[in-house]
């Protein structure tokens, strides 16, 4: 038993380094000027999403004897991909409307400095606008896009799983394990992305308006990609 949950963890582990993922979480730290932390709990919250649908469905095909068909799971695929396509779109619509502005000051006797200061709005820059008041609209789009996630290939891949396992109690304890397998990885991921976008941030606003416009294309390449390849497997080209 110790041995499937653990790879369930791996597993877990693992499923948050898929390419969507990946994709979703970019727009969440591009899009927000984030510290290290802030974007950990992106990934937290996105983990809570995705793990809660990952026990619904389970829920639902030991206790319903549910049975999810491919044109189903592919379906879901295609609006995750509409999802993806839309976070790009939206992180491009931000981008449009960066201020950049420089900050003078001065350490003890030290000569003065300024450093670089990015707003991802293009109002005037007031100090309250430091608060980032949109970090609570934020948290619930990354609970929604982890509800998303959940309903689309990690349930695919949990009812496979939960095929082989007996036992409902050790079944439940497995999605489990695996939700904080996949919360952790997202967690660390948004993490290094968040540390490379910042050290960009210190060293130009170029660079970091660069590295940011490459994770809505990069974000809005996957969603496109996905939508083609969900679509023709869904039987969704057809019926047009």
């Amino acid at each position: 038993m110790i041995e499937t949950l653990l790879l369930g963890f791996l597993i877990g582990l693992w499923h948050a380094m898929d390419l969507d993922h990946i994709a979703a979480i970019l727009t969440f730290v591009a899009a927000d000027n984030s510290s290290r932390l802030r974007s950990m709990t992106y990934g937290i919250i996105w983990g809570l999403g995705h793990a809660t649908m990952l026990m619904i469905v389970a829920l639902m095909v030991m206790t319903l004897d549910l049975q999810i068909g491919d044109e189903f799971a592919w379906l879901m695929e295609f609006l995750v991909a509409i999802m993806l396509v839309v976070l790009a779109l939206d992180l491009f619509r931000r981008l449009a409307k960066v201020k950049v502005h420089t900050h003078e000051h001065q350490h003890d006797a030290t000569a003065l400095h300024a450093h670089v200061h990015v707003h991802m709005e293009s109002t005037a820059h007031v100090p309250e606008r430091h608060a980032h008041r949109h970090y609570d609209s934020y948290l619930g789009r990354a609970l929604l896009v982890g509800f998303m996630h959940g309903s689309a290939g990690s349930a695919a891949l949990i009812l496979l799983v939960l095929q082989t396992i007996s036992s409902k109690v050790l079944g439940i304890v497995y999605v489990i394990v695996f939700g904080v397998g996949a919360t952790l990885g997202m967690a660390l991921l948004s993490a290094i992305i968040s540390v490379q976008l910042h050290r960009s941030h210190l060293r130009s606003a170029q660079l970091t308006r660069v590295l940011r416009s490459c994770a809505a294309v990069v974000t809005l390449s996957v969603g496109l990609f996905l939508m083609v390849k969900a679509g023709a497997s869904a039987g969704l080209f057809t019926m047009i």
